[in-house]
């Protein structure tokens, strides 16, 4: 049988467990990088749990955006999702290979009407997929 998770918020080093059966709450304490965790109630059931370290929320987006690269090259990106804090995108997968983690990208939008340009420091690589953080 597959197991089904929980998405929850790690808050200073802890997750709060609330038991499906008999509704005790508890406060677990998880390692640093630990994505899932699975917790026994005392009552014998088991919670699984995916945990999110993220300091703000995020919002799914779908904007069609243009990136300026390192060696100075465009390409059309994807935003999946936005925070405050940065922004998640796709790139084609013959650009993804000249991006590295710590590398400056600078992307131009449409927001609200107005043309948007910032610049984003990659923090995070997986596969087409790219998480940077506004600088």
């Amino acid at each position: 049988m597959a197991q089904s998770y929980t998405s929850c918020n790690a808050v200073g080093g802890r997750i709060r467990s609330r038991c499906s059966r008999c509704q005790k709450v508890t406060f677990i304490e998880v390692a640093p990088g630990t994505r899932k965790k699975i917790v026994r109630c005392s009552c014998g059931k088991s919670c699984a749990y995916l945990i999110n370290y993220r300091q703000t929320s995020r919002t799914s987006s779908s904007i069609r955006a243009q990136a300026i690269l390192a060696n100075a090259r465009e390409t059309k990106i994807q935003v999946c999702d936005t925070s405050s804090d940065g922004i998640g995108f796709l790139v084609p997968i013959e650009h993804r290979l000249s991006l590295h983690r710590g590398d400056e990208v600078q992307i131009k939008y449409r927001g609200g009407g107005a043309l948007a340009q910032r610049k984003l420091l990659i923090k995070n690589i997986n596969g087409a997929r790219i998480g940077g953080r506004y600088t």
